[in-house]
């Protein structure tokens, strides 16, 4: 786990328990993808990975809930528009990540090439 619940929940998170849970191992996963499963296993996550563990389960929990695109008033209709957020995900993770490395100077997000 890279984020606690309490962790979580001092950073301002609304989420019950269950549903953290869910979203946290969400974003684990694709902080996983993107850096190559660099940050598994680490005893202690460093605080910019906590942070954007946070804020993908942000982004997730927003796509989940759509966001109101309009409202009708006469015969009460509203239209909720949910977005594909897989790119504000990876924008988030390059951001928080680009200057990350490993123990042994490893840039979290490297691919390989140079």
């Amino acid at each position: 786990m890279y984020l606690t619940y309490d962790e979580y929940a001092e950073m301002g998170g609304t989420l019950n328990e269950a549903a953290f849970s869910r979203l946290e191992l969400k974003a684990r996963k694709l902080i996983d993808q993107r850096t190559f499963g660099r940050l598994k296993g680490l005893a202690e996550q460093s605080e910019v990975v906590k942070k954007l563990v946070f804020e993908l389960m942000v982004v997730e929990e927003k796509e989940q809930n759509g966001v109101l695109q309009s409202v009708s008033n006469d015969g009460y209709s509203e239209t909720y528009a949910v977005a594909n957020n897989e790119q504000k995900s990876v924008c988030l993770i390059a951001a928080y990540l680009s200057q990350e490395k490993t123990a042994d100077g490893t840039p979290l997000l490297y691919c390989g090439v140079m």
